[in-house]
């Protein structure tokens, strides 16, 4: 069972439309971001902690999804994905990041 996110979300006014952050479909995706999110705010004992799994498992989709909402959070820092190479960026992450922010008027790069 998929758990409510106990991690404070910012003023609609502040930020305008969320972005499209959707985990319902992935159980797994869902249960390592609120894991992280209860991490970020000391609410349990990890420190490190890893999402594996094969191709199409989406790792950059809820990576990414946990990067913007503590972006949200702590609106002066800067976070940075990282790929072997910039085809691996073009094909993985940069589609993933333009799914999270369509219809939001607060995202960009």
């Amino acid at each position: 069972m998929v758990q409510k996110s106990k991690f404070k979300k910012p003023e609609l006014e502040r930020f305008g439309k969320e972005p499209n952050i959707d985990l319902t479909k992935n159980p797994k995706q869902a249960e390592f971001f609120l894991t992280f999110m209860a991490a970020a705010q000391h609410k349990n004992p990890y420190k490190i902690l890893s999402y594996g799994g094969a191709i199409r498992g989406g790792k950059t989709f809820v990576c990414l999804a946990i990067f913007m909402r503590l972006a949200e959070v702590f609106p002066q820092s800067r976070w940075h994905v990282i790929r072997k190479d910039m085809p691996s960026l073009e094909a993985t992450s940069i589609p993933s990041f333009e799914k999270l922010i369509s219809g939001s008027n607060n995202w960009n790069f």
